[in-house]
């Protein structure tokens, strides 16, 4: 009687596990958006509905938001061409920033950007200006406009771009997307 109420017990446990084998949970695939949590052809109504309606001003062709990207602080721009979403835009604000911790923050974020988007369409980021430059460190040589950062993708369904670069007394950091055809 003890065998059998083991070899039940047995099958018991050995159906469960096999139960819980054949039902796990799929994980949600992963999402990538062409700007943000939007796609291209959105509607001003849609962007507004997943960006909300705090924006900080709004017309036909663009709905411009303060918000944060990459963990930083940002003007967030929506373009549209015939009601239809067709480029974003995020240009990031800095205070009393050290434009070595910049240089590096770009590192970070472009890495991001290679993770969500795949390989840019060249590995070497490094624009100089000047081919001789005399500069060993790369924040001195943007800041001296001798160099930029640039990093560039192209989608199935977009074109994006990082910049970095010192013009006109002031850093311009700048991520920005737009359809492909727009």
């Amino acid at each position: 009687m003890k065998k059998i109420i083991a070899l039940l017990l047995a099958v018991v446990l050995f159906t469960l596990s096999g139960c819980s084998l054949l039902y796990k949970e799929e994980a949600a695939p992963i999402v990538v958006h062409d700007f943000r949590d939007c796609d291209w052809g959105m509607s001003h109504t849609k962007v507004t509905e997943i960006e909300g309606d705090d924006y900080d001003f709004a017309s036909d062709d663009m709905i411009l938001y303060a918000g944060e990207m990459h963990e930083r602080k940002c003007d967030i721009y929506f373009y549209f061409t015939d009601g239809k979403l067709t480029g974003g835009e995020a240009i990031f604000s800095f205070k009393d920033s050290i434009l070595s911790e910049l240089c590096d923050d770009y590192d970070d974020f472009r890495a991001e950007l290679i993770e969500q988007y795949g390989a840019p369409l060249d590995d070497d980021y490094r624009v100089y200006i000047d081919n001789d430059s005399g500069y060993a460190e790369d924040n001195k040589a943007i800041y001296y406009q001798e160099l930029k950062y640039v990093t560039e993708w192209t989608t199935e369904k977009s074109n994006m771009m990082l910049y970095l670069d010192y013009a006109h007394e002031q850093i311009n950091y700048v991520f920005s997307c737009s359809a492909i055809g727009e």
